[in-house]
């Protein structure tokens, strides 16, 4: 599986790491190792075979440290040899090198160890009491790649097709690379009504320039609604965003598109993405912003927006008027609302927008016209928003609308020689997760290619309102009348160990895999979808985790006693860091979508969960006051899961799960938390189920 979160140079380089795992010879498998080790550790000291007594079972070692290395690779993994080479090179190493205290098994086995590997390490450590035995397989050697600067990774894996320039510069001081990539730009062009130049795009940019390929966003555009495009948009964009994260994306947006589909493009970017959003200028045919734009208009006004709070619930119509006035009888045939408000300029004109500081404006003047509705309109159900103006003001509008703060959002397709001469083409809002599964009315036919991301909808003729799973008031924002959405929960494992015991390094992909077939045993196992798991490495790698959306986050604990710790590695060894009460409520707090339920499968992790449930921080929690042995807490979860697959409201899963407890004492069992508001009995995951 690719890993998210990678920029297209580390992913590139993992890629290629993994190739050459795969493809290499045990000798050149061996001189990857010395690479990585050499870089990561100065000091170790590359072993070379002599003659009879060959390397005296040492492939190298660190000697201040005490600690040998031996590294195999075979062509073809058997066990039986396997053992025997652990055998003889931890006694021979034990035997040759008096100062050593730590024997440190290197492997390459991208499929895994043989299952009576872990039992001849124990065997060696009883066998050798004064040793730390440790290994370090391919995964861990790339983890060990990454924490090298990029210099170094190029050193070993060579440059990115395409980035050779940023390595290969007759001045190309490690800096130098680092502020080209923090300096450089992914282009995004969305060209669905012309096509854009990309030479002219990248012109305009100077002095940015791009960084690596352009992303191209083109969906099939059919006709209105548009809901299978601004999902295929979404996901194009999501996965960009998602693979570009540890570079904090910076995008130079290029945009001819319906307007709905360029405020689409906005929303999803969001706010919290480093965008410059770039507009054509018809009469000097460039994307470059003109050099002098002082008499630029930045004067836009705002009328209609009430001052004094107002409870009457109702819609609210806004429209933005900078290429031309919209006509308010326009609107009135199709949306109609307790509050009209108006954002215009004293001349809409095509050519209005010549700067990109009135992009500033502009998003500045929105953004306050949503605080404003917020303030003084409590009860605004929907915004009714009604745009005239250039595409790279449409992208910037897109980008102030949270769908957390503000109601769902609709957006119109005008068309002077239709009758409305507005139509609406899609909607802006949370679905928190969910994911489109099933399709209209008596229609058994599934669309489970045609993925509703968070944050948009389409209007579906002949689908009623049906969000499941509702069990309290932040479950989400109703879809449109007339639109039947059955929805998917997303599950996201999360492991608190990646280098610790060998029994919990087994432990943890049992559990994972025992939900997994849990889930896929349940009459609604189509009513849950499973995010890439993630290691607890650190807390950025649990952050991460709010990208997927999550409904439900099932953390495993680490080691024996299943702590909840998050796991830091420190070359061979480990760091571990407990997770405190506080930590959790601002980790998880600060989600943009709120978390339903959290089961901590761990020893000791009541009073996270009882502090989450009791602040209000998710709907539901599962918690352990003392210590429950793996085999018992792997059959909890997986008999949890299997009833909530089956249509079962939490409450009764948590309790037939359970009965797998046999006798635990009280300490040792789970505990089931909710917030005020909150009713277990009564929340079903489930598409279909009975609660």
């Amino acid at each position: 599986m690719i890993p998210a979160g990678y920029d297209p140079v580390t992913l590139n380089h993992w890629l290629w790491f993994k190739y050459q795992c795969h493809e290499c010879s045990p000798a050149d498998f061996q001189r990857l190792f010395e690479n990585v080790i050499k870089r990561a550790k100065p000091e170790f000291l590359q072993i070379k075979a002599c003659g009879n007594i060959g390397d005296r079972k040492c492939d190298g070692l660190l000697h201040a440290d005490g600690t040998v290395f031996q590294v195999y690779s075979p062509d073809e993994l058997k066990q039986s040899e396997l053992k025997k080479k652990i055998r003889e090179d931890c006694d021979g190493a034990a035997k040759h090198w008096k100062n050593m205290k730590n024997w440190v098994f290197v492997y390459n086995a991208w499929r895994g160890l043989p299952p009576d590997i872990p039992g001849v390490l124990d065997e060696q450590r009883q066998k050798h009491p004064k040793l730390t035995i440790d290994h370090i397989s391919s995964d861990k050697l790339w983890e060990m790649v990454r924490e090298l600067s990029l210099r170094q990774r190029t050193e070993i894996l060579g440059a990115p097709a395409g980035y050779e320039h940023l390595f290969f510069g007759p001045s190309a001081s490690e800096n130098e690379i680092g502020q080209a990539l923090e300096e450089g730009r992914f282009v995004l062009v969305q060209d669905l009504m012309s096509p854009i130049n990309l030479r002219d795009a990248v012109a305009a940019m100077a002095p940015r320039r791009p960084f690596g390929a352009p992303l191209w966003v083109r969906p099939e555009v059919g006709n209105l609604p548009w809901t299978d495009a601004v999902a295929e948009q979404a996901g194009i964009l999501d996965e960009a965003i998602q693979r570009s994260r540890e570079l904090l994306p910076r995008f130079s947006v290029f945009s001819l598109a319906q307007i709905p589909l360029a405020i689409h493009l906005g929303f999803v970017l969001s706010d919290r993405v480093d965008v410059d959003c770039y507009q054509f200028d018809r009469e000097r045919k460039t994307w470059r912003w003109p050099d002098n734009a002082s008499d630029a208009d930045l004067d836009i006004d705002v009328k209609g927006m009430p001052v004094k709070k107002v409870n009457k619930a109702g819609d609210v119509v806004v429209r933005v008027s900078l290429s031309a006035a919209i006509a308010s009888d326009d609107t009135r045939m199709v949306a109609k609302g307790v509050f009209e408000i108006d954002l215009m300029v004293k001349k809409p004109d095509v050519m209005w927008l010549r700067s990109a500081a009135q992009l500033g404006v502009l998003g500045t003047k929105f953004r306050e016209v949503l605080r404003g509705i917020r303030d003084n309109v409590p009860g605004c159900q929907r915004i009714h928003l009604f745009y005239a103006g250039p595409t790279g003001g449409a992208v910037v509008i897109g980008q102030q609308i949270n769908p957390r703060m503000n109601p769902p959002v609709e957006t119109y397709e005008y068309s002077r020689s239709c009758d409305p001469r507005y139509r609406h083409a899609l909607t802006l809002q949370d679905y928190r997760g969910y994911r489109l599964v099933e399709s209209v009315g008596q229609s058994q036919t599934k669309s489970s290619d045609v993925k509703t991301p968070v944050g948009m909808s389409g209007t579906l003729p002949g689908r009623s309102s049906s969000i499941v799973g509702s069990g309290s008031q932040n479950a989400g924002t109703a879809p449109l009348p007339g639109m039947k959405m059955k929805v998917a929960a997303v599950i996201q494992f999360i492991a608190g160990d990646r280098g610790g015991g060998l029994r919990s390094q087994i432990q943890i992909p049992r559990e994972e895999k025992a939900i997994r077939d849990a889930v896929s045993l349940g009459r609604y196992r189509d009513s849950f979808e499973f995010a890439p798991s993630v290691l607890a490495a650190s807390i950025d790698n649990v952050i991460s985790c709010h990208r997927n959306r999550p409904w439900i986050i099932h953390l495993v604990g680490h080691g024996d006693e299943r702590r909840m710790v998050l796991v830091r590695d420190r070359d061979p060894l480990v760091e571990l860091m407990l997770l405190e009460p506080g930590q959790a409520e601002t980790l998880f707090g600060n989600f943009p979508v709120r978390v339903r339920l959290i089961v901590f499968n761990t020893c000791h992790s009541l009073e996270l969960a009882r502090h989450l449930a009791d602040k209000n921080v998710v709907d539901m929690t599962i918690g352990i006051e003392g210590q429950i042995p793996d085999d018992h807490a792997i059959r909890f979860a997986t008999t949890f899961y299997r009833q909530l697959a089956e249509g079962l409201s939490i409450q009764a899963a948590f309790e037939l799960a359970g009965l797998q407890l046999g006798d635990l004492g009280a300490a040792s069992r789970p505990q089931l938390f909710h917030a005020d508001g909150v009713a277990p009995e009564s929340v079903v995951f489930a598409n279909g189920g009975d609660g």
